[in-house]
């Protein structure tokens, strides 16, 4: 598919607010050395699925509140992503710049079926990258770099409940022409059996899409 340039308004590289991300509660996280192991799962929202409109369709627009809840499952564990941006969608003119607030937490799946924070797992967010995507009324425009959160500590961020991590990104400014940002998520996790000898990582991974349309 070929891209159409569009006029910037803002920087291309686009900056957190934040220089490093936290948990919200919790002891640090354990460092150790041990290769992770395969990928188990990529997850899907389970309020998503929404379709392209048609013409005479309202566009889809997840965050026309500000705000937006997501549960996703990544195998054997449950993960919530909280979504919030500063700025109403009505009041988001081209050329400025908008705070979006991403936070998480996860739980494990017990032997029941049910989901709970399981004392003998430990899950860490080792790396949360936003691939956006900006279109105008006819197709897709040159879009910007993506947003990448990746700690500095190892092996990640806690976020087993009701520890909880939280970050806050800028989207960039969008050109006079840009009607639509599409943002996809992908959270790559790390569980520790904290009883296992030796300390063994597991993968698991989970995506999300947001589409914001303009007024």
């Amino acid at each position: 598919m070929q891209y159409r340039r569009a006029r910037w308004l803002g920087p291309v590289v686009v900056a957190s607010l934040a220089l490093t991300a936290c948990s919200a509660i919790g002891g640090e996280p354990v460092s150790v050395n041990t290769p992770a192991g395969e990928v188990a799962s990529t997850a899907a929202p389970s309020s998503g699925g929404q379709s392209e409109p048609s013409t005479g369709e309202r566009a889809r627009n997840d965050l026309t509140k500000g705000r937006e809840t997501r549960s996703l499952d990544a195998g054997a564990m449950s993960v919530t992503v909280k979504y919030k941006l500063r700025n109403r969608v009505e009041q988001w003119s081209p050329g400025v710049a908008q705070p979006l607030t991403v936070s998480l937490t996860a739980l494990a799946q017990q032997g029941s079926g049910q989901y709970a924070a399981s004392t003998n797992q430990k899950i860490y967010l080792s790396r949360l990258t936003a691939y956006l995507d900006v279109s105008d009324a006819t197709g897709h425009l040159d879009s910007p770099d993506p947003l990448i959160d990746k700690p500095d500590i190892t092996p990640g961020f806690f976020v087993t409940t009701p520890s909880s991590y939280s970050q806050v990104f800028v989207l960039p400014s969008l050109p006079d022409e840009a009607r639509r940002l599409t943002i996809e998520f992908h959270y790559e996790m790390l569980v520790l059996q904290s009883d296992s000898t030796p300390r063994d990582f597991s993968k698991r991974a989970a995506t999300d899409t947001l589409v914001i349309s303009l007024p």
